[in-house]
């Protein structure tokens, strides 16, 4: 038997890795005999991680490697050097010469441009139908397809023909080898196109199983008046496995972690906006500098390499003496490692705020989505987040000192938080196994599953 698991992996997220870790680790669980089988933006990278064989779930796979995770450089403070000479603007040789003609011609960039276009975009068609064929094939090989990740239902990034479209293509693809598919524990959001949300539901008609990783993605993608009988149960990263290793550190030297995320900073974010980035920046620098004077031993860690280029800008922010440490893990057992030395970790990303709970290590979370809120509340963290927009560094500082202040509570409270949601992904998984329980010499002769078991 073949199991395909799928999702945006590959982007230097370990995040996202955390994910398809836990996913391996589920699916190994109940489906003992089965070959895992990676569908991934990064075939190379995912099948260097995890050990699997891996196959892109786009045309143009992303060829970054895992080895490429490192702190970057804070970005210039002044401009560039503005007395380099200019590059002559002249038309060099004939072809220069005829384009400069038809610029000149009325009408004739117009049409000119438009018949670029349209080349272009019969190119890129028989590129994807070709993509498409390959995909099926591949599509074919597996028995079940299984597609994670907290927020596969998005926009923001891509528009409809990044994410949506690129679900909708593949479920129908399995569903046309006779292959069930199942979304399980999806997120959802920011999902805002009508083209998106028409991709992202016709996908799940065709879904033999779905369930939601909060009830606001459910709400989002199905409409708030809808009847589905969807499931929603906790992020997979809930059922991470991996080496406890936390020791108590002495009371006397209190670390804290931070882990910013590059809202704003137009050299990732999709809606750039400097102002409001600097802001973050210098929010979170006062924090910091009130730490280091308070005696507290600072640390900074990223889950996805374009935070290293926040953390490089906010440590420029900082005074040449104030103390630090830059923490860079390259792997999700890395990861896990470091974030259970801190006492306290303050974090923006959604996967820097679950994987430290899933660690047992209390978050002060500063969201930038309703998500990561969500996850705090259900953790028993209720009175430590803050919005990334609208929190005051002064308030940030006294809710952080209240959590320090009663840690062995919230870390009972986490840990309780963090065995129930172990227990409902272990069940999840059972009844997934239970449901899809092809049988083996089926399997052996790529004979795929009956009409019954596909439908929904």
């Amino acid at each position: 038997m073949r199991i395909g698991i799928f999702g945006h992996y590959g982007n230097l997220n370990l995040g996202d890795e955390a994910i398809i870790e836990a996913t391996i680790a589920g699916v190994r669980r109940r489906f003992r005999a089965a070959d895992v089988v990676c569908f991934s933006m990064n075939p190379a990278d995912s099948s260097r991680r995890h050990g699997v064989d891996a196959v892109p779930i786009r045309r143009q796979a992303i060829g970054r490697s895992a080895g490429e995770i490192s702190p970057a450089p804070a970005r210039p403070a002044t401009p560039p050097d503005s007395s380099a000479p200019l590059r002559s603007s002249a038309p060099d040789g004939l072809l220069g010469r005829l384009k400069l003609l038809i610029k000149r011609l009325p009408f004739a960039s117009t049409v000119f441009g438009g018949l670029r276009g349209l080349g272009q975009s019969l190119v890129a068609a028989a590129s994807e139908a070709r993509f498409l064929a390959a995909s099926y094939r591949q599509a074919k090989r597996v028995d079940l397809m299984v597609i994670t990740g907290s927020n596969q239902f998005l926009d923001n990034f891509g528009g409809a023909f990044g994410f949506p479209y690129t679900l909708l293509k593949w479920t129908v693809l399995c569903r046309l080898a006779r292959v069930p598919v199942v979304y399980l524990s999806v997120g959802a959001g920011p999902l805002e196109g009508n083209l998106s949300k028409l991709f992202i539901r016709t996908a799940l008609r065709f879904a033999s199983y779905v369930s939601y990783r909060d009830h606001a993605s459910r709400s989002l993608v199905e409409g708030p008046q809808s009847r589905s009988t969807s499931s929603v149960y906790p992020d997979l990263a809930w059922s991470l496995e991996f080496p406890k290793a936390r020791a108590d550190q002495p009371a006397s030297v209190v670390t804290v972690a931070i882990n910013p995320m590059p809202v704003y900073d137009g050299r990732y974010w999709y809606q750039a906006d400097e102002v409001r980035y600097r802001a973050y920046l210098e929010k979170l620098g006062r924090l910091v500098e009130h730490l280091a004077t308070a005696g507290y031993r600072v640390a900074f860690f990223g889950t996805q390499a374009s935070d290293y280029n926040v953390i490089a800008d906010l440590r420029a922010l900082l005074p040449d003496a104030s103390p630090h440490e830059l923490f860079v893990p390259r792997s999700v057992q890395e990861l896990m490692e470091v974030i259970q030395r801190p006492h306290v970790c303050v974090a923006t990303r959604f996967h820097g705020t679950v994987l430290p709970l899933v660690a047992g290590t209390p978050v002060m979370g500063v969201c930038y989505h309703r998500k990561s809120m969500d996850v705090l509340v259900d953790a028993g963290q209720e009175e430590y987040w803050l919005m990334l927009d609208e929190f005051d560094p002064d308030d940030l500082i006294r809710r952080l000192q209240n959590l320090l202040a009663e840690l062995p509570k919230a870390r009972a409270r986490i840990g309780e938080a963090a065995a129930a949601a172990r227990d409902r992904l272990d069940e999840q998984f059972r009844l997934v196994a239970e449901r899809f329980d092809i049988d083996a010499a089926a399997a052996d002769e790529r004979q795929h599953v009956s009409p019954s078991v596909s439908r929904r």
